[in-house]
């Protein structure tokens, strides 16, 4: 078959399946929240005193991944905001995404409409230019709040939570973030904390069916495939986003393999290939040095076209990789000790061997991960440009 003929027959067949690919976007915005709407009422009561012109109590909203976060407060921001202030101005940030202190002023002053000089500002004018631009109040966004305070420190939260106009919404997976905030900064935010529980499965379900019924054909859905996304999702925390991910990639699945339906199987084919997404996204996401380490364990199985290689030659291939790249120099205690954080991940599977009588154990790791799903994270670049 001719490849041209073959991605008309896959139209063709995604047609068939599929009526709105978007609402199953981790940036859809439903018209209605479903298990939200106490928590959404927490936030317009301690956001409220803004659309009156006057500054709102700083808001902390925590909960694992998939609770709703950010899905609510966009929700609050693009759907309650223009009713009741159509000229409230806000900006919304992904500290994660944006990055430095610096970075996250820009990102609001451009929200903001804001002039600024494109070259040669510094955060000290960035600040400047913010504070003589404003007189009334404005509401910020800090999405992942933490990822800004460890980069930066919380210089930011200090200088909004002085101002007179800059009311805070940050939003957060870690609960214990406020602990790496200077005692100043904590008493002057004077914050009001709100916490979202994870979603149970019954709960999972009905949002997965009101997607569903705006992203699929009818009839296309196996009756036991909702149920399956749904439980699957809730063993991991009740994660709303996981569940929405597992059914849409079971519906390109079902594409792939040119089928009229989804199936539970296509479901149960999804999962293994969202477990290797996971762990990629694991891998970037490593601190520096695991990184270093991880690409020294690698090197060393493709110099000798191995899968296994024993921790006393991790140790020395790191002390190679350091010194090509630039690493600190750690111990055999601390190799030893990311090698086992390795194993929990599932990335790296150990076992002792022993050496003869009197010679002791050796431990021996092995991939527990293709070398062909690795080789896709380009892990020696990430080192280069120190992603950490």
């Amino acid at each position: 078959m001719d490849i041209i003929e073959e991605f008309l027959k896959i139209e063709e067949v995604k047609k068939k399946i599929f009526k709105d690919e978007s609402v199953l976007s981790v940036n859809y915005i439903p018209e209605r929240p479903l298990f939200r709407e106490q928590e959404l009422k927490e936030i317009y009561l301690e956001i409220s005193p803004i659309f009156d012109g006057h500054k709102a109590t700083n808001l902390f909203i925590y909960g694992v991944t998939g609770t709703g976060k950010t899905m609510v407060v966009r929700y609050f921001l693009e759907k309650v905001v223009p009713k009741l202030n159509k000229d409230l101005m806000y900006s919304y940030v992904n500290c994660r995404e944006v990055g430095t202190e610096y970075r996250v002023l820009v990102k609001i002053l451009r929200d903001l409409d804001i002039d600024f000089p494109k070259l040669g500002m510094s955060t000290g004018d960035a600040y400047r230019k913010l504070w003589e631009s404003i007189d009334q109040p404005i509401l910020v966004v800090l999405d992942e709040v933490d990822s800004l305070v460890r980069r930066s420190g919380d210089g930011l939260l200090y200088n909004f939570s002085r101002s007179d106009y800059v009311s805070i919404i940050g939003i957060s997976n870690d609960t214990t973030f406020t602990n790496m905030l200077d005692a100043r900064t904590l008493s002057s935010l004077m914050k009001k904390d709100i916490l979202f529980k994870p979603y149970n499965a019954l709960q999972l379900q009905e949002i997965l069916k009101q997607r569903a019924e705006l992203a699929f054909h009818k009839g296309v859905l196996d009756e036991d495939v909702i149920p399956l996304c749904a439980a699957l999702a809730a063993q991991e925390h009740g994660d709303a986003r996981k569940a929405i991910e597992l059914l849409y990639l079971s519906g390109k699945i079902a594409v792939s393999e040119g089928s009229d339906r989804i199936t539970s199987e296509h479901v149960k084919k999804a999962v293994s290939a969202l477990e290797v997404n996971n762990t990629i996204e694991l891998i970037k996401s490593l601190p520096l040095i695991q990184k270093g380490v991880l690409y020294a364990i690698l090197s060393h199985m493709k110099t000798h076209n191995t899968t296994k290689i024993s921790l006393q030659d991790v140790v020395s291939a790191y002390d190679k990789v350091r010194k090509q790249l630039d690493l600190p120099s750690i111990s055999y205690k601390s190799i030893s000790r990311i090698v086992g954080e390795f194993e929990t991940y599932g990335i790296l599977e150990g076992r002792l061997i022993s050496l003869g009588r009197g010679k002791g154990v050796s431990k021996i790791l092995s991939l527990k991960i293709p070398m062909s799903v690795l080789d896709k994270i380009s892990l020696k670049e990430l080192i280069i440009s120190r992603s950490d």
